[in-house]
């Protein structure tokens, strides 16, 4: 942490910026698992998020914007540091956020701001260090009972902090992520029976997609062992009972976002709601969002509002995860860290740019499988590699550490099911993407190395990663 006297310093030349000084409340929502296509804020034929829409009439919505991974520990990372999963090494070969790496609650609250953090994902919690600078953290994954029944346990836990909690002479930063759209796809009827054929089917669903002796980890066993993977009549079921976690998500960011602008004044206040990264429901004959960099698990909800940001606008340039961390720092008159790549969303946009998105070596992935499957020779075998992505407005490299290079033209093929081959595409372009990936594939393990996945020792974090299918 820095020195008081650091800390007067900076206020004292906040207080001479003028009206730049005026530091704004933040508020960072994230749907964990929350694909953009079937939100229908963004178009789905389903009405998945009824307040999202709301919201979007007096926010931007961004229609290209991509995590930095296809998982909630290094996208939340990225989304904390502005930095990417070759920089921040917080992956699967390593669990833990460096500590010489300043995160944007330590950022903000070094600078006066009051930081608060409300996590349903265990990614997120003091085990991986992503808590640092949070003056209230809480933990809400470790909750057995909701504190006032028929509310949800974290609107419960903001309305606590709102209440006794919250200084209103310091600006706020408030953080939420919340599991609902994440597997295993539980929803209760009153939000499933939207989606859902008749509630015998809701139930007979859950319970043969989900039982209670497996949870998620048994659907990704089940699919990717090959004892018996999910079928073309599977997946629109599939489908139905997440687009009722999608609905029940909406419910609770509407809960979460009207207590909030309650004491949080809306003109001086930047809110973002987003995902961390997608989910396969059949796409490329995936479950959950493991194993690939696909669009359908790269790409990621995002509406800003506030100062800065245009109403009901939609943008359609490129932007990624990390762009949150110069966004909200320069919104606090805070000088950068972070990426020099990540952008500020309230400047200009550029109309070309590169991202990137990658995953190691899938250690921790292969934890969730029994042996006979997970073991050298089997089904998982054409997994075990590490991935990288390079995106661009139109083409979209995907290059294995086996070797593999898949090629897709985004303009034409938008859900990736022709690859395009290599000998028919620019060799100017595709020369350019794989010297751009030959920058920073050494810095994440490519191959399995030595030693266990790093996977956290205490039973708390370990059951609830278990419940959301990350191990067995």
């Amino acid at each position: 942490m820095r020195t008081t006297a650091w800390i007067v310093a900076c206020s004292a030349l906040l207080a001479s910026c003028g009206n730049d000084a005026e530091r704004l409340n933040v508020v960072v929502i994230v749907m964990d698992t929350a694909r953009p296509d079937y939100l229908s804020v963004y178009g789905h034929p389903r009405p998945t998020t009824p307040f999202l829409e709301e919201l979007a009439l007096s926010a931007t919505r961004y229609d290209r914007a991509y995590s930095t991974s296809c998982w909630t520990l290094p996208a939340h990372a990225s989304l904390f540091s502005g930095e990417s999963p070759e920089v921040h090494q917080t992956a699967q070969a390593s669990t833990q956020f460096p500590a010489e790496i300043p995160l944007l609650a330590e950022s903000l609250a070094e600078n006066g701001y009051q930081t608060a953090g409300f996590s349903n994902n265990p990614w997120i919690s003091k085990t991986t260090g992503l808590d640092r600078g949070f003056e209230t953290f809480v933990d809400r994954w470790k909750a057995s009972s909701e504190s006032t029944p028929g509310t949800h346990a974290t609107v419960n836990a903001i309305s606590k902090w709102i209440g006794s909690e919250r200084d209103p002479a310091r600006p706020s930063f408030v953080f939420v992520n919340l599991t609902e759209p994440h597997m295993p796809y539980v929803p209760p009827w009153k939000h499933a029976e939207r989606f859902a054929v008749s509630m015998p089917e809701w139930r007979r669903s859950i319970d043969e997609f989900f039982p209670r002796s497996s949870g998620a980890s048994g659907a990704m066993i089940r699919h990717y062992g090959r004892t018996q993977p999910f079928t073309d009549a599977d997946w629109p079921r599939m489908a139905s009972l997440y687009e009722g976690e999608l609905h029940a998500c909406d419910a609770v960011v509407a809960d979460i976002v009207r207590a909030l602008d309650g004491v949080l004044d809306p003109a001086k206040t930047l809110l973002f709601v987003l995902s961390d990264h997608g989910e396969n429901l059949g796409d490329h004959d995936h479950v959950n969002h493991v194993f690939n960099l696909y669009e359908s698990n790269l790409r990621i909800a995002l509406l800003a509002r506030g100062p800065g940001f245009a109403r009901d606008a939609e943008e359609a340039r490129l932007v990624q995860i990390t762009d949150l961390h110069p966004t909200i720092l320069a919104a606090a008159g805070i000088a950068r860290t972070g990426s020099p790549d990540a952008i500020d969303l309230r400047g200009a946009l550029p109309d070309e740019r590169v991202l990137r998105a990658s995953l190691d070596w899938p250690k921790i992935t292969l934890t969730v499988f029994p042996d006979p499957i997970a073991a050298d020779g089997g089904p998982l075998d054409r997994y075990k590699r590490a991935l990288s992505a390079a995106i661009t407005k139109r083409w979209k490299m995907i290059r294995g550490s086996d070797g593999s290079v898949e090629i897709y033209d985004l303009e034409s093929d938008p859900n990736e099911t022709k690859p395009v081959l290599v000998d028919e595409t620019s060799s100017r372009m595709r020369d350019a993407l794989a010297a751009f990936l030959d920058r920073t594939d050494h810095a994440l393990p490519r191959t399995a190395g030595d030693g266990p996945a790093d996977l956290p020792t205490d039973p708390a974090t370990l059951d609830a990663l278990r419940a959301l299918g990350y191990t067995r």
